[in-house]
């Protein structure tokens, strides 16, 4: 039941993703490809480089291979700064397939480089899925009563349900009943949001997740790792038989109008 219900969750972000990727198409085949889903960065009043965050990496694509993770700020560009998702699309997409770019980035706090030699950009992506963070915890939402009687900051916090035995979770310490508020800084709203959260939080990272448990606060911070085989495999098929409901579903009625 367990991995039921979280292959479920996992079958749903991975039809959002799927999504995402399919609105990233470009015939433009022969231009530099990075192979990421990128966000604008907020800067800081005394920041004139706040780059460009890297919140999904797809499957097997060049930035993947060249070892980004979600979570990355980009700063720079074969020495070129780049702070805004245009501006590093320009830079990329002004290189020829195959060529190698230095990336000067920040992860969590720290910088260093990354080189990836680009691919082509696809003419389809249909079929493309993002990298997703598995840390193995599930979680419901409450009142809004009961979160501040656990102690939760207004409007915040969600109960974790389900911890998955040997999962990243589990290793660090997240129990069932706890009360997760926040993750990395983000305040978590709902079940959902902690899902987000955790999806991108960036294969290899760290997260710190912070969590009220019998009135004390406590931090935990598992390490994000790759989604199991075992959940993949049985998300696919829920995803597919997803698919095989809608279209029966929209043959049905076009045949009864």
């Amino acid at each position: 039941m367990r991995r039921t219900v979280v292959a479920l969750c996992f079958a749903l972000m991975l039809a959002g993703a799927v999504t995402l990727a399919q609105d990233s198409r470009n015939p433009e085949a022969g231009k530099g490809w990075l192979g990421v889903l990128l966000g604008d960065v907020r800067p800081a009043d005394d920041d004139d480089n706040p780059g460009v965050r890297v919140r999904r990496v797809l499957e097997d694509g060049p930035a993947m291979k060249a070892g980004f993770r979600a979570g990355d700020i980009i700063k720079e560009v074969g020495g070129t700064p780049v702070n805004s998702t245009s501006d590093l699309i320009r830079v990329i997409s002004a290189m020829d397939s195959g060529a190698w770019i230095t990336t000067k980035i920040d992860r969590r706090g720290k910088s260093r480089e990354i080189r990836a030699r680009l691919d082509g950009r696809p003419e389809q992506t249909s079929g493309m899925k993002y990298r997703e963070g598995y840390v193995g915890i599930q979680s419901i939402d409450l009142p809004e009563a009961l979160r501040k009687h656990f102690g939760a900051p207004d409007r915040t916090g969600v109960m974790v349900s389900l911890v998955d035995d040997g999962s990243p979770g589990h290793v660090s310490g997240l129990e069932l009943g706890d009360l997760v508020f926040e993750v990395d800084g983000q305040p978590v709203r709902s079940s959902g949001h902690l899902q987000e959260l955790l999806g991108s939080g960036g294969v290899g990272n760290k997260l710190e997740i912070r969590v009220m448990r019998s009135g004390l606060e406590i931090v935990v911070e598992p390490e994000v790792a790759d989604v199991p085989d075992a959940f993949r495999e049985q998300a696919d098929r829920m995803l597919q038989d997803m698919r095989q409901r809608r279209s029966t579903g929209r043959r049905g009625r076009n045949s009864g109008d």
